[in-house]
């Protein structure tokens, strides 16, 4: 079997179960454990290396995997509000392959570990998606009219050209498809997902926006266009043994715990009542200065942490999780797939192998026609 692993997304919800399952069932030597945050890389390493004990080497990794390595540790904002990064992104992106191939981050983290096994439990789909193309689409709208585009919305234009899932997905497997042949990764088995929890276009949960949810429904652009993308992956000549497992249910949970909460305008204090003595001219003040009241504390409530997914209350978690909606899968139960599929098993859940198994294929009796 495989000695040397990378996890990428490893300290995520599903991520950390994938790695704890390939140490109890793999007997690894290193495991790469990729983030898109140095701390939690680190944490995620320091947390296994008191499970597990030192005699598996756990290796933090971070940064954006999309973008070149000197940029990987800055923020989206960062890189879309400076000009001169913008500009080079769009290069990058539209531009000559070899060069973005050469300062890739994933490439470089491929070519400096060279690890026989990579888990992508990153959901890239969800990434792309919410860079949120039609948030973008109104915004260069907005600067065209009749006199044609106005400059002072380049800005806005560069940020839309950036935000398109095609391209970026597309150059992405290609530098998949390229890294792994030069850098012998053996097997590349990618987590990937539904975009809708496995609901139908009538998913009625959104991001506060129009039903379907446009964002939620390019995530599943996104996501089976990556699908098609690792297919053609699987069929290439000298590619590694490629391999997708998807979820069709919201995945759950990290943790039941109690949080501190907030409003949207970020409130979280609770304060003591008062009385006060109604008459004919008494007003109702719609906001009152916090001076006038004891503050006793901040508001906390018990919830359920489901990672990438957010916090539910116990209502909110009992309405998505119930039959007929999303309903739910652990990620122990998908890292235990993830672990059988890297053996060789046939679990009958690698989408790539059910693509394959299905399509129909040349004939003999076409080629005697």
């Amino acid at each position: 079997m495989y000695d040397d692993y990378m996890i990428l997304g490893g300290a995520g919800l599903v991520g950390t179960q994938v790695v704890r399952n390939i140490v109890r069932e793999l007997r690894p030597t290193r495991i790469i454990i990729g983030s898109l945050l140095e701390e939690e890389a680190k944490q995620a390493c320091a947390a296994h290396e008191r499970e597990f004990g030192k005699s598996i080497s756990f290796v933090p990794v971070w940064g954006n995997l999309f973008v070149p390595s000197d940029m990987a540790v800055a923020s989206r904002g960062e890189l879309l509000s400076d000009p001169a990064r913008r500009r080079r992104l769009l290069d990058l992106l539209y531009g000559d392959f070899e060069a973005a191939y050469g300062s890739n981050h994933l490439v470089t983290l491929l070519r400096d570990y060279r690890p026989e096994v990579v888990v992508d439990a990153v959901n890239t789909a969800t990434g792309l998606s919410y860079q949120d193309v039609f948030d973008g689409v109104a915004k260069v709208r907005d600067w065209i009219g009749d006199d044609g585009f106005d400059k002072a919305g380049t800005q806005d234009l560069e940020t839309f050209l950036l935000s398109q899932s095609v391209p970026q997905i597309i150059q992405h497997v290609r530098f998949v498809q390229r890294a792994t042949r030069e850098y012998e990764t053996r097997v590349y088995l990618k987590v990937g997902t539904t975009g809708t929890g496995g609901m139908g276009l009538n998913i009625p949960y959104t991001h506060s926006e129009d039903r379907p949810s446009k964002k939620l429904l390019a995530k599943n652009e996104a996501a089976f266009g990556h699908t098609g993308l690792m297919f053609l992956l699987a069929r290439t000549p000298n590619a590694p043994i490629v391999k997708e497992v998807k979820p069709a249910a919201m995945i759950g949970y990290r943790a039941v715990r109690v949080k501190a909460v907030t409003d949207k305008h970020g409130n979280k204090n609770l304060f003591a009542p008062r009385s006060m003595s109604l008459h004919d001219e008494s007003q109702l003040h719609l906001a009152e200065p916090e001076q006038q009241y004891d503050r006793v504390g901040s508001l906390e409530v018990p919830v359920v942490d489901t990672g990438e997914n957010g916090v539910f209350t116990r209502g909110e978690f009992a309405a998505i999780t119930a039959l007929g909606q999303m309903e739910y899968i652990t990620p122990e139960e998908i890292a235990r797939t993830v672990v059988l599929e890297i053996r060789g098993a046939n679990t009958g859940q690698d989408i790539i192998s059910a693509l394959d198994a299905s399509v129909l294929n040349p004939t003999y009796k076409a080629g005697l026609v």
